[in-house]
């Protein structure tokens, strides 16, 4: 075959292609992809409103099951008038877009904790790629509206690259914005494509990093490390939420995931722990998880490249907060 054929071959498939998820993305039983608006502080949140709506997650290989988001912009049912109500914020591991609605860890904690607390409310205001300075506004936001019971935060080592954009940076990116919706508009397709060959780029530069043979640090180099990361993370941004949950009289809890016993994990819980002001800091470890290696966690607990699809997981973490609340039990690291 010919250069030219073989050009006008990959051309025409190519096209075919573009035009089958075209076709695909305009079915009217296929979820559209969860929209976006811009917000001047936080930069991006969920529309409200929105139903049978889908994110991809897998390195763009697996669909979400529908999701809603709420007129407030949260995932979950619309606000009802039940009380005593607790508030979680986080990311997309709060959020939970690989799994349903019923399964995430937010519907978790209302379903147990309503067997002892009647008419309580757990609200999911959490958005994927929203780090401590996003929660900090959210958190804000919400409690001059509502009052809380109790605010529980979800924290990580990894919540330290979400940060705001600055403020020099927010136009630019609202008429990025602006440009993309025009784009989505016309091309239903662009968002999935754009997206899925920057997931595969980033998974093959990856794979590519691991075939390169890398030395064990020694653990004092893993301690020194982890110190040097901690210099980073955001603790005026903790620090204004412990200050905000005390002057509204709510309970605040931080809770930190490290089913995998990383050490930069541990550490994070006691600077947290150090801060000044009430909150209660738990660090779910191995031992939690009933694990007794990282590779046994990550086989029980994600689908081996995504932790956001694990409905055990999910429940697991709900089961445990629910027993550190109930037991009022003090701050845990380590």
């Amino acid at each position: 075959m010919s250069f030219g054929r073989i050009t006008v071959f990959l051309a025409l498939s190519t096209a075919i292609a573009f035009a089958s998820l075209e076709v695909y993305f305009r079915l009217p039983w296929t979820p559209r992809l969860v929209a976006f608006d811009y917000d001047p502080e936080l930069l991006y949140r969920y529309s409200p409103r929105q139903s049978n709506v889908a994110m991809f997650l897998g390195n763009y290989s697996i669909q979400s099951p529908r999701i809603r988001i709420n007129n407030r912009g949260f995932r979950g049912a619309e606000p009802g008038s039940g009380h005593p109500e607790i508030l979680v914020v986080g990311s997309s591991e709060v959020v939970g877009p690989g799994v349903r609605e019923d399964q995430t860890i937010t519907a978790r904690l209302q379903a147990q904790l309503s067997k002892h607390w009647a008419q309580v409310r757990v609200v999911n205001a959490a958005t994927g790629g929203y780090g401590p300075g996003h929660q900090r506004i959210v958190l804000q936001r919400e409690l001059e509206l509502n009052h809380y019971e109790s605010i529980i935060v979800r924290v990580a080592d990894s919540d330290a690259s979400f940060v705001l954009p600055a403020v020099s940076e927010l136009e630019s990116e609202r008429a990025a914005k602006a440009r993309r919706d025009r784009i989505r508009h016309v091309l239903r397709s662009a968002p999935f494509v754009a997206n899925r060959l920057r997931a595969q780029l980033d998974s093959i530069r990856a794979q590519a990093a691991a075939l390169q043979p890398a030395p064990q640090p020694r653990a004092e180099e893993s301690e020194r490390r982890s110190k040097v990361n901690s210099s980073t993370w955001p603790t005026r941004d903790w620090h204004a939420m412990i200050e905000m949950a005390n002057a509204a009289e709510s309970d605040l809890i931080f809770y930190v995931p490290n089913g995998e016993n990383k050490p930069e994990n541990t550490v994070l819980c006691e600077v947290i722990e150090a801060l000044p002001g009430k909150k209660s800091v738990w660090e779910y470890g191995m031992s939690d998880f009933r694990v007794s290696s990282p590779d046994e966690y990550r086989a029980r607990y994600t689908l081996g490249y995504d932790p956001h699809g694990n409905a055990e997981r999910y429940k697991t973490l709900a089961q445990l907060l629910v027993r550190d609340i109930w037991n009022q039990h003090s701050s845990r690291c380590g």
